[in-house]
């Protein structure tokens, strides 16, 4: 890849199994989610996680995150549990900003990444 794309991946309910209350349960990796995280991060992608979990959280969800074995770039903490929107501009002709939609833990372990 010439360019860095980036993705941008939510935590809970895709990649992590949602709870209801994570600071008493310990959430558990989504089958497939941090091998294919790890494959899109060899593949040059930038990855920065993104939660609505408060970022008084950001060092249990560090941890999380580390004991399931996912790797990232950034984490985004505390942007709340509403719609999502990226916004961003057309380059020569192409879309730059595209949505993927997973069911709630069901994961990325399937999710292909294609660029046209």
């Amino acid at each position: 890849m010439n360019t860095r794309h980036t993705i941008f991946l939510d935590i809970d309910g895709t990649i992590l199994e949602h709870v209801e209350n994570p600071l008493n349960e310990s959430p558990t990796a989504l089958e497939g989610a941090a091998d294919k995280v790890w494959k899109w991060h060899c593949m040059g992608f930038q990855i920065i996680l993104v939660t609505g979990r408060p970022e008084s959280m950001r060092s249990l969800t560090e941890k999380d995150l580390s004991s399931t074995g996912f790797v990232y770039d950034d984490l985004l903490m505390g942007i709340g549990q509403g719609h999502r929107i990226l916004v961003n501009d057309i380059e020569d002709g192409l879309d730059k900003a595209h949505a993927i939609n997973v069911d709630r833990n069901v994961g990325v372990g399937n999710v292909n990444i294609t660029l046209d």
